[in-house]
């Protein structure tokens, strides 16, 4: 192990909506018959999500939905515009909180990875983290696009390298998602999933080689991503006229019960029960799939189904979340995380969690103010 985490730094709209607001604007608003529309009731009570953000400027969430839903329904300009303009605050609060809570400062940055797959502009929000964040004109840039869910999981894998070849080296990873501009209107039985799960939000983590700090709170340790052959028309996102749409086949959760297993077994054939787990909350149909795959108890996908109850799926950022939430309760030691995306692909790591060194963090914070 070279690498570390040292932070993370979380942020969500302040904008949000239940999902049974979620749910009547869809039902009102949906081309479906009448028939149709139990079965959207449906999806939506039955998708795991009570609450999530949704990063649009107007004083009713539901309103805008129903702006992006309705007859007028804008163009991929105009959600691109959106995207744009809710994307760098995001971004730019979740780094500030890593970056503090790393205790570095900006200038010590060397490499910036952004990663987002809802929305592409250039100069991009790398650039824009730049100049938002203080960082050094002369960091190395990377943008991780379009690879969905599992991006993150990608930016992590890269990070690793680069302080692994440089132990100078210190990284800010920054994803941000917003979901939200590219709900659809039509009646696709896998856009109106896509409808009923996806939220926005942004995550941010500091990695930096082991011998930089000891008070890294997260170990990366191994890695291992697998593509599914003849699956690539299972899960899809591409460019519309009327934002990105998503293809999300029903064949998913038993194509990752099928093929998991032996995944695992590659990236850790430990105990299961030994371990933390961060699932990404794709839907609650794989995390079901998950779950009687790899024999977990319930327990073990809480902290999962946690994240998509209050927050929805948040695509690439999920993963920091979860993370983020099983070290503030507390879990320490061995950690595998899984993530699936596009192709159909599953990508894994395995991570070493010391919560003990965050208490202790915000212990000594709880006790300098005491004494100010």
């Amino acid at each position: 192990m070279s690498a570390n985490l040292m932070s993370i730094g979380l942020a969500t709209p302040s904008n949000s909506m239940s999902q049974e607001d979620a749910a009547r604007v869809a039902v009102d608003l949906s081309t479906l018959r009448s028939g149709t529309r139990d079965r959207l009731r449906s999806m939506y009570a039955n998708s795991g999500v009570a609450r999530r953000g949704v990063a649009f400027g107007g004083d009713s969430p539901a309103e805008d939905l129903e702006r992006l839903f309705g007859n007028s329904s804008p163009g991929t300009a105009e959600r691109s515009r959106l995207y744009q303009e809710a994307a760098l605050p995001l971004a730019t609060q979740a780094s500030r909180r890593a970056i503090e809570d790393a205790e570095i400062n900006p200038c010590a940055i060397t490499h910036l990875i952004a990663v987002s797959c809802t929305g592409f502009h250039a100069p991009g929000v790398d650039i824009a983290l730049m100049e938002t964040l203080g960082l050094n004109t002369s960091v190395s840039r990377l943008m991780v696009g379009f690879m969905g869910c599992h991006g993150v999981m990608n930016a992590l894998r890269v990070a690793d390298s680069i302080v692994s070849g440089d132990p100078n080296a210190v990284v800010l990873i920054c994803a941000v998602e917003i979901c939200s501009v590219h709900y659809q209107r039509h009646g696709k039985l896998d856009q109106q999933i896509a409808n009923a799960l996806f939220a926005d939000g942004a995550a941010a983590t500091v990695v930096c080689h082991e011998t930089m700090s000891d008070r890294a709170v997260v170990g990366l340790e191994s890695y291992a991503s697998e593509v599914i052959p003849d699956t690539q028309h299972c899960m899809s996102w591409r460019i519309g006229d009327h934002g990105f749409e998503m293809t999300l086949s029903p064949r998913v959760p038993d194509l990752i019960e099928k093929h998991l297993p032996a995944f695992n077994d590659r990236l850790y054939a430990g105990a299961n029960e030994d371990l933390g787990w961060i699932i990404h909350p794709g839907g609650p149909r794989v995390l079901d799939a998950v779950q009687s795959t790899l024999r977990l108890s319930e327990q073990a996908l809480a902290p999962s189904r946690s994240i998509l109850r209050d927050h929805g799926n948040m695509s690439s950022t999920t993963v920091l979340f979860i993370l983020d939430k099983l070290i503030r309760d507390g879990c320490e030691g061995s950690c595998v995380a899984l993530a699936f995306g596009p192709g159909l692909t599953i990508e894994g790591a395995c991570l070493a969690l010391a919560p003990a060194r965050l208490r202790s963090r915000v212990d000594d914070a709880a006790a300098a103010d005491v004494h100010r």
